[in-house]
């Protein structure tokens, strides 16, 4: 938490533009609570989603120069796990990991979760009409 703190700090916050635009029609489809805020990071490669009651979108910062539909689908995608509630079953796993850290059957669960909570974004993404 206070990694992801320290990253949204240094982050830029992106209030207009093609970005917020896509994420205002995914958030009025996907009929989200809140708009997720889209944050942009130093980081060259770092895309992430977290948080439940304020989502967090952080993009790398050469996403600010990719086209529309690459846009629009990464944000799909994300909007995706946003929709699904996963950062809030993703940290439960994290805990049931640490707290049977010995278990190799945890350590599979956990890594079971993350990719189909992948696919299920991914078909969530699919459902928005995408390719």
């Amino acid at each position: 938490a206070l990694r992801l703190r320290r990253l949204a700090r240094a982050a830029r916050l992106i209030e207009t533009g093609p970005w917020r635009d896509a994420a205002d029609a995914l958030t009025v489809a996907l009929s989200l609570r809140r708009p997720a805020r889209l944050l942009v990071t130093p980081h060259p490669t770092l895309l992430a989603t977290w948080g439940r009651r304020r989502p967090v979108v952080a993009l790398p910062a050469p996403a600010l120069a990719w086209p529309a539909a690459r846009i629009h689908a990464v944000l799909a995608h994300e909007f995706g796990h946003v929709a699904r509630g996963d950062w809030l079953h993703q940290i439960l796993a994290e805990l049931m990991r640490a707290w049977h850290w010995a278990n190799p059957l945890a350590w599979h669960v956990r890594r079971r979760l993350l990719a189909e909570s992948e696919r299920a974004s991914d078909d969530v993404a699919l459902t928005l009409g995408l390719d």
